[in-house]
């Protein structure tokens, strides 16, 4: 499935995610950062892939929600010497 973005602009300004990042959901090393937009600003989410893809329809109809960073493109991704 082709990653997908919403229109609505964050107040966050993007950074790719980190090995450090872990989805708040399961723990596991997240790579796509959501933030909900709310009236105190962002509410930042991270998800795994798994849990991403799962919500990810619901996640990009809502019109508060900007999907900041999407790194599933570099999953398994090896570095070149």
């Amino acid at each position: 499935m082709a990653p997908q973005t919403c229109t609505q602009t964050s107040t966050t300004s993007p950074t790719l995610t980190r090995a450090t990042d872990r989805c708040d959901r399961c723990g596991a090393q997240a790579w796509v950062k959501v933030n909900v937009i709310v009236s105190e600003g962002d509410l930042p989410l991270l998800f795994c892939k798994h849990h991403y893809e799962r919500n990810e329809k619901a996640l990009v109809q809502r019109e508060n929600v900007a999907v900041v960073v999407d790194d599933r493109a570099h999953i398994n991704h090896k570095p070149t010497s």
